[in-house]
């Protein structure tokens, strides 16, 4: 059964390989649920100005 298993070596060398072969991170925007509200709000008040009209 020694046989079977691949030696300790190659497992560390398969580790260090998934590991440079992830995706990068993403960029985020570090205060992006105020920048999302900021939005949505600037929409909904375009949006009931084009409704009702001017305040």
């Amino acid at each position: 059964m020694s046989e079977e298993r691949p030696p300790t070596d190659a497992a560390r060398d398969d580790a260090a390989q998934e590991e440079t072969t992830a995706a990068p991170p993403r960029a985020t925007d570090d205060d992006a649920w105020s920048t999302a509200c900021a939005e949505d709000l600037a929409a909904e008040q375009a949006r009931r100005r084009a409704e009702y009209g001017p305040p």
